[in-house]
């Protein structure tokens, strides 16, 4: 078998937890799109305990309007994007 990062067995990738690849050093950003409403998309990122929250804007034009809700804890981001609004 071949030895990975210390770890006599290899495992499915599916098979890690965050907190396990968090421990091996990773840094983990997860996104999600076309969520139908800021509510919904901070609704999304509160499932995880312990993160920080905020919501951002940003107008690249004046007609459009990007909404995220943003969660970070240390090496792990979440960041759930609302869908465009034009």
């Amino acid at each position: 078998m071949q030895k990975d990062m210390g770890i006599n067995m290899r495992k499915n990738y599916r098979d890690y937890t965050i907190g396990e690849l968090l421990d091996m050093g990773y840094e983990i950003k997860m996104q999600r799109f076309n969520i139908p409403t800021i509510k919904e998309a901070e609704q999304e990122t509160r499932i995880f305990d312990g993160v920080e929250i905020s919501l951002e804007t940003i107008r690249p034009r004046e007609d459009w309007e990007m909404n995220f809700c943003v969660g970070e804890k240390e090496k792990l981001k979440i960041v759930n994007n609302v869908k465009l609004k034009k």
